[in-house]
């Protein structure tokens, strides 16, 4: 809680409450955009063995902990797969100097209304499987450090309460640097509490020792809440 008028009679301040709510334990959850696939032709068998399908360097930090993966099989028909080969393509930009020119992509729907208008789109039933897996961090690197986290929790910041200049004319007049900078940076919501200075000075240290916002508050990256499918 802030108190943020200039010159009031009241100075600017910052009162530390309890959370209400945990935040330091959160979920990521992502879909993957990725047309991933894979073929048996070729194969001794009409099944695929040992396909990679997905690498995350194990520096990554959203591996840290435990980590799931859904991973969900389609099969599908030459035809389909070959509509889909070619999507991938058209939505590949990784070369400027491919070959490949983006242009209508045809598949097997059509209007009902209009014969010469185009429709993108391909359907198929496909059977499908499906698993979820789970595995810690631990598991796979034991007694290692975790990956480091998304950004640097190391140094503290020590934003000032009041701005170097500060300076009041009258009551709520402000003819100086009226801003707090502890408590505009509150506001925007870019800090977060980690300690109390015992030595604040008035324009060299601050009353507090900040964080950026998701070294304290995990919500910023994810949900605190537990999905449905986790399992410990």
């Amino acid at each position: 809680m802030v108190h943020y008028i200039a010159c009031d009679t009241i100075p600017y301040q910052v009162d530390l409450k309890p959370r209400t709510e945990q935040r330091r334990v959160c979920f990521g959850r992502a879909s993957s955009n990725e047309l991933i696939q894979t073929s048996t032709v070729g194969l001794t068998e009409n099944k695929v063995d040992d396909f990679s399908v997905r690498y995350i360097n194990r520096e990554n930090y959203i591996i840290s902990h435990r980590y799931s993966l859904m991973v969900r099989q389609f099969t599908q028909t030459q035809d389909a797969y070959s509509y889909y080969e070619r999507l991938g393509d058209f939505s590949s930009s990784d070369n400027i100097f491919s070959q490949i020119q983006p242009g209508f992509l045809e598949g097997n729907l059509r209007s009902a209304t209009d014969k010469d208008e185009n429709v993108l789109g391909y359907f198929e039933v496909a059977a499908v499987s499906e698993r979820r897996m789970y595995f810690n961090y631990a598991d796979l690197f034991p007694d290692e450090q975790l990956p480091p986290y998304v950004i640097n929790c190391g140094t503290p910041g020590n934003p000032l309460l009041y701005s170097l200049g500060y300076h009041c004319a009258g009551f709520r007049e402000c003819d100086g640097a009226c801003e707090s900078p502890l408590i505009e940076a509150i506001l925007a919501g870019i800090v977060v509490y980690h300690s109390t200075n015992d030595n604040p000075t008035m324009d060299q240290f601050g009353s507090y020792f900040t964080l950026p916002t998701a070294c304290g508050d995990c919500t910023k990256l994810g949900s605190n809440v537990v999905p449905d499918f986790w399992e410990e």
